[in-house]
């Protein structure tokens, strides 16, 4: 009864997540479409150059780039190179373009996950890895809350 209760609760915090990176992409699209209504037609604009890549309001010390954010928030004393590594291949894989937002939006997906049930990002990261198969379309952040929830599991 504990183990269902806490995979309904993974997949609860999975579905949040998800909504989560969905409102996101959704938000970013509509700036999108209202930036490319009030330009010209010649000035058309890549979604990816409309990301905003500016950390908000970041509380006074933190870094502002995402992965020097990461090494300081992700568990294991990882460094920025490592980091770097294995985060490129997971989003690379996922389909998640590489960029300053996808960054922020990549790492706090993990560090959310490690804070609520205790496996290490760098972890979940290796797992969201190895148990890519291509040619499945799974985006980054249901990847990772489906990593976590073998994971608790027990599928190593």
């Amino acid at each position: 009864m504990v183990a269902l209760t806490r995979t309904a609760s993974q997949i609860a915090l999975a579905i949040l997540l998800m909504t989560i990176m969905s409102c996101d992409e959704a938000h970013d699209e509509q700036e999108i479409v209202d930036s490319d209504r009030s330009s010209s037609r010649d000035d058309e604009r890549d979604y990816e150059s409309q990301d905003s890549d500016e950390p908000e309001d970041l509380p006074e010390g933190l870094p502002d780039d995402p992965l020097d954010q990461m090494e300081l928030a992700f568990d294991g004393g990882y460094g920025r190179a490592e980091i770097k590594r294995v985060i490129d291949e997971a989003m690379l894989l996922y389909g998640l373009p590489l960029s300053e937002g996808n960054y922020s939006r990549a790492g706090s997906v993990v560090v959310a996950l490690s804070n609520e049930f205790g496996f290490e990002e760098m972890d979940i990261l290796r797992y969201m890895i190895r148990s890519y198969v291509p040619g499945v379309e799974v985006s980054f952040a249901d990847a990772a809350a489906l990593s976590v929830t073998f994971m608790a599991s027990g599928y190593r």
